[in-house]
């Protein structure tokens, strides 16, 4: 497995890279009133709306510094039609691309990573480190992003 490494709150987390489009730099955002405290706002990537979350918010409750280290991790969502729609991730920082061995990953039992958020069931062993890894899919249906009335994601 390929994995992006990203710093949120002074903590080290990993994301598939399978599933990354691409890292931009952090632009500014047309904010939505009334949508949720993580939600930035939308941005065009390539050509399309694409809406924008605060990763430090979701996990932390801090929102992330526009800094220059800071960017958007672009995901392709996973839907059930199969679009190519995608989201935006801010990150305050983002490290180095490795190579994990995938057996050596292991999906925690009990939910105690930052209060239960389902979407850190997966940790990683790197080196001698414990790395939770975020699974953006799981992330984003917990966040109700593009769900219908019948709580499948919409492409």
């Amino acid at each position: 497995m390929i994995v992006l490494m990203v710093e949120i709150g002074g903590e080290t987390f990993a994301i598939d890279a399978a599933t990354i489009v691409e890292v931009a730099p952090l632009v500014a955002a047309r904010e939505i009133p009334g949508s949720a405290a993580s939600a930035r706002g939308l941005v065009v990537f390539r050509g399309a709306i694409t809406p924008v979350f605060d990763l430090g918010i979701v996990l932390f409750g801090i929102p992330t510094a526009d800094r220059l280290g800071a960017r958007i991790v672009v995901h392709r969502l996973k839907t059930d039609d199969r679009s190519k729609r995608t989201i935006g991730l801010i990150v305050p920082r983002v490290g180095e691309i490795l190579h994990v061995d995938a057996t050596k990953s292991s999906r925690t039992t009990s939910r105690f990573h930052l209060g239960g958020a389902a979407y850190l069931e997966t940790t990683l062993k790197i080196g001698e480190s414990i790395v939770p890894l975020i699974d953006l899919n799981a992330m984003i249906a917990e966040l109700a992003v593009f769900k219908t009335e019948d709580g499948s994601l919409q492409g």
